[in-house]
């Protein structure tokens, strides 16, 4: 009669197929949990960058309010005073505000878009990171019907083998 081969060879040492199988699992296991860390650092940094963007797209509508009321009123002061009594340095002053709310504007979009940007990119990094998750998980969950599948195996040989 032949033996199969996750039976002890001699009496007290086994095969080292178990050995292998706990050596995979603690390999599956660990990756599991490296690629749980990474998905939550994942999530983090993906609701730092979402917080980030808000306030830029917050910031960039204060500007442009800012903008539009600080355009409103040199209008309205224009207006009243005629055409003929604004001084030089006056208007000067209001197109230089305007042109650097305009600037700050134009580098609050740069930013916000920059954001948006990183926000995509950590939400595909984010469901890969989830999708890593769930094969090393069905690995694991595989691995381990198997190990119990051989435990079971085991115990049903060796009650089959006992004489008692």
């Amino acid at each position: 009669m032949c033996l199969p081969d996750f039976l002890p060879v001699h009496p007290g040492r086994t095969s080292p197929e178990p050995e292998h199988q706990d050596e995979q699992m603690q390999q599956i296991m660990a990756e599991l949990e490296r690629t749980r860390s990474e998905l939550f650092a994942e999530r983090s940094r993906r609701c730092r960058v979402e917080e980030e963007l808000a306030l830029a797209r917050a910031a960039a509508a204060q500007l442009r309010a800012d903008a539009h009321v600080l355009a409103q009123r040199r209008a309205h002061e224009l207006d009243r005073a005629g055409p003929a009594s604004e001084p030089a340095s006056r208007t000067t002053d209001s197109e230089a505000t305007i042109a650097r709310l305009k600037n700050q504007i134009k580098k609050l979009k740069e930013e916000l878009s920059a954001s948006e940007s990183e926000a995509r990119s950590l939400r595909g990094t984010q469901a890969g990171a989830a999708a890593a998750l769930r094969r090393a998980t069905g690995l694991a969950e595989t691995s381990l019907r198997e190990l119990l599948s051989g435990l079971d195996q085991l115990k049903t040989l060796s009650s089959s083998l006992d004489p008692t």
